[in-house]
């Protein structure tokens, strides 16, 4: 949405380009284009949005991928793994409405400026993408509420499918 906002769309708004992200960096991973190797398959749980099984609202939407990133990032520095992003291969169209995608995200921009900062003070210890997961989200001292301790419940049995 930002992006949207302060940026005019052109004709090619997606120029090639393909960067390392330096360890310690973070970035706004998109599940539109993604591919990883299967080693680190335990790091890519995309977090509830929207709504719950019972139809409660989570209080959060459209930051599944982000927060996935944040997490997956943290723990493929510690474990010395690079991260790429680059220009996507497929070209997303879809036309959304600015304003009603900035209300979505309203409550994820204010969550997200926490919770970067809380997972970049964990310090890992295990050596192994599975462990590491399981490890950052017991250390994580993620915000109060239902939302986070389902969130820390549903990284645990994400990561024990492997």
């Amino acid at each position: 949405v930002e992006t949207r906002l302060t940026k005019t769309l052109n004709k090619d708004p997606y120029p090639p380009m393909r960067q390392v992200i330096p360890s310690g960096y973070f970035y706004p991973m998109s599940s539109m284009n993604l591919a990883f190797k299967s080693e680190v398959t335990p790091l890519m749980f995309f977090p509830m949005m929207g709504i719950d099984p019972q139809g409660n609202k989570w209080g959060y939407e459209r930051f599944d991928d982000i927060w996935a990133g944040i997490f997956s990032k943290k723990i493929m520095d510690h474990l010395g793994m690079g991260v790429v992003n680059g220009s996507p291969f497929v070209e997303h169209r879809k036309a959304s409405r600015t304003s009603v995608n900035l209300e979505k995200e309203s409550s994820g921009m204010k969550a997200n400026e926490i919770l970067w900062k809380r997972v970049d003070e964990v310090k890992l210890t295990n050596d192994n993408p599975k462990d590491c997961y399981i490890e950052l989200a017991e250390k994580v001292k993620f915000s109060e509420g239902r939302y986070f301790q389902k969130l820390k419940e549903a990284m645990i049995i994400w990561a024990n499918l492997f």
